[in-house]
């Protein structure tokens, strides 16, 4: 799948396990944590508390652990900040040593899949690799390309939304032809869905979709018109039951270079698709995963409360559930 999720037994970190080879092991999979994964905080942040207790025990004056501590340091602080890291609720299992928290991690997989779980002394029966596995097969299974490439039907977009907008509280959409009223609708209808889904059903957790199309792209055929548009609201509607906030943002992106590709970005994940987010049962798309930078440059284009600042973007309609707006 495009993003692997990975847990880490806080064992780990610890000054005497972490050294030599693991330490660079580790450091290695927590960058590939940062470009193309997420790393579980079990338990809410009790994780990530034990993890920085333990990394707090290393040895300022030992060169070896004051690097890794810097290293695992900055690394922990960046994945947290680019939201790489999930908070779980809380397990009735208080962990208190590496088993505990690998019964958790079991609890946890038994309800939906964890990719890969790491611990200091492993676990056969439970499929749990320890730090000297990372090399070799294993290694190669996690490092696979970061693509996906499928026929666009429902089920297909469904396993690819589950996938990266599980722990998503903002998406955005980039489709100039995103038209809902056409079969863009089904496809908006699974990210509803999607958006958000790990995170639970508590309203607190509902989250804002984002919807950003061409008013008339590269060709003015393609042009949507008021009575099509006039559909939209009727539609966001009936998606109500997802307790979202949908907006709809029609713009001119005629002078946007790239304006004919598609996007879709979160605000830690971001993929591009070549053939666009319509339902086709008989059309295969490569899906791929962004560079941190090229969603942040897409975010910054289309994100926050007035995208239309952007020059060369001119917008004409604002569309919500309940209105529609001419600028």
């Amino acid at each position: 799948m495009i993003v692997k999720e990975f847990f880490l037994s806080p064992e780990i970190f610890t000054n005497s396990y972490c050294n030599g080879i693991i330490a660079e092991r580790l450091e290695n999979l927590l960058r590939y944590v940062k470009n193309s994964g997420f790393l579980i905080s079990l338990n809410n942040k009790d994780w990530f508390n034990n993890v920085n207790k333990f990394i707090n025990l290393f040895d300022d004056n030992d060169k070896e652990q004051y690097k890794n501590k810097f290293m695992l340091t900055t690394l922990l602080k960046t994945l947290d900040t680019q939201k790489r890291i999930e908070y779980h609720p809380k397990s009735k299992i208080i962990p208190e040593k590496e088993d505990d928290w690998l019964n958790i991690a079991k609890e946890t997989d038994s309800q939906r899949k964890i990719d890969f779980i790491f611990s200091k002394s492993g676990d056969c029966s439970f499929n749990t690799h320890t730090m000297d596995e990372l090399k070799g097969e294993l290694l190669e299974r996690i490092q696979e390309p970061v693509s996906y490439y499928e026929i666009k039907n429902i089920d297909n977009f469904a396993k690819v939304f589950q996938n990266i907008l599980g722990y998503a509280r903002e998406v955005n959409i980039i489709d100039p032809y995103f038209y809902i009223h056409k079969s863009c609708f089904k496809t908006l209808e699974q990210v509803a869905k999607y958006l958000g889904y790990f995170r639970g059903a508590n309203p607190q957790n509902k989250g804002t979709i984002n919807i950003h199309c061409s008013y008339c792209g590269h060709d003015s055929k393609q042009r949507i018109d008021e009575y099509n548009m006039e559909k939209w609201p009727s539609k966001l509607a009936g998606l109500k039951k997802y307790g979202h906030i949908i907006k709809i943002y029609v713009w001119d992106m005629s002078k946007i270079p790239d304006a004919h590709n598609r996007y879709l970005t979160t605000e830690s994940i971001g993929i591009v698709i070549d053939a666009g987010f319509d339902i086709d049962d008989k059309t295969p798309t490569n899906i791929s995963l962004l560079s941190n930078k090229l969603r942040q440059e897409k975010c910054e284009i289309f994100g926050g409360e007035h995208p239309e600042s952007y020059p060369g973007l001119e917008l004409k309609y604002f569309v919500t559930a309940s209105r529609i707006e001419k600028k």
